[in-house]
């Protein structure tokens, strides 16, 4: 992701790790109009990628962010999940 530091200034990157050090694929907000999928050359494997031109998360993207979680983890009724989440203030009119 070199070519970032040298084309753009603020990017986002959305993470979520477990208290065993387990995480999933990180989901990355890049400060364009459009996405195109070499913006993520040299990220994780399973990592996605979004494009908003202020480089921030959006309701949009967060819900984008949830489904990628949840596509992640072992969600069942025998072992419930909690995601605590930190500066989200940004997406309280979640659909």
């Amino acid at each position: 992701m070199e070519w970032l530091r040298e084309n753009a200034g603020h990017m986002t990157m959305i993470a979520a790790v477990n208290a065993n050090g387990n995480s999933i694929p990180p989901l990355f907000v890049f400060p364009w109009v459009n996405f195109k999928s070499f913006m993520l050359n040299g990220a994780p494997c399973g990592s996605v990628g979004y494009a908003n031109s202020s480089g921030w998360s959006n309701e949009a993207i967060f819900v984008q962010f949830i489904e990628h979680f949840v596509k992640h983890i072992r969600l069942s009724v025998d072992k419930p999940v909690l995601l605590l989440m930190d500066n989200d203030e940004s997406h309280v009119n979640i659909p």
